[in-house]
């Protein structure tokens, strides 16, 4: 983007963020082409290696990762969370011609999908903020919010959430969270074709990521 588009974006008058966009450029963070435009540089990497790294060493969530894409020919990815987003911090793609395919990066709303319900099993949220938090999330066949919370709840029960063509049409999703010091930091989850899988394979397949998610707390 040139400096006009960006002060416009940003609200600020055009000799202010050409002053930050400057301080950018020399921390490696922003580069500048011959066009006078503005993009994202290297420099971005090594802050997002620092974030992604809080907790299990990412090579750790990774391995788990390649192990459930492969053993069950699903989508694998674990996601870091918070009550605002959640984004993908590793993925792998089972060795099948079909599938989701998501990359590191992938953002969404921290309370929606089968993670969504991990992060908000574990919250300490009020019913009222659930509330507003489930309002905000883009469903794609929404159940109830009663029906909600009581997967919610299951998940506090079971250690494993499950969204059945709720969040992404035609797809089924698992996941299990990942506790950091005690609260919910991550979650590892699976996604796949609904009907892909027999209803035996499901059950391990939801066993397993239990127990990777264990391996993977601290």
């Amino acid at each position: 983007m040139r400096l006009t588009s960006i002060a416009q974006a940003a609200g600020i008058v055009p000799s202010s963020c050409y002053h930050i966009l400057n301080a950018l450029v020399d921390e490696g963070l922003v580069v500048l082409d011959e066009q006078k435009r503005y993009q994202i540089g290297l420099g971005i990497v090594s802050i997002a290696k620092d974030m992604i790294s809080i907790g299990t060493p990412i090579h750790f969530v990774q391995h788990e990762v390649d192990l459930l894409a492969k053993s069950f020919d699903v989508t694998c990815v674990c996601t870091q969370l918070n009550e605002d987003q959640s984004v993908v911090v590793a993925v792998a793609h089972g060795p099948g011609l079909f599938g989701v395919r998501l990359e590191v990066g992938r953002r969404s709303t921290g309370f929606s999908g089968a993670a969504g319900r991990c992060n908000a099993a574990h919250s300490q949220l009020s019913v009222v903020n659930l509330r507003r938090k489930f309002d905000e999330i883009s469903w794609a066949d929404p159940p109830d919010f009663d029906t909600w919370l009581a997967e919610i709840e299951e998940v506090r029960r079971t250690g494993v959430a499950a969204d059945i063509g709720q969040r992404v049409r035609g797809y089924s999703i698992y996941a299990s969270p990942i506790f950091e010091n005690g609260r919910v930091a991550r979650a590892l989850a699976a996604i796949f074709s609904t009907g892909q899988l027999r209803a035996s394979v499901e059950a391990d397949l939801m066993a397993q990521l239990r127990e990777a998610a264990l391996r993977l707390s601290t």
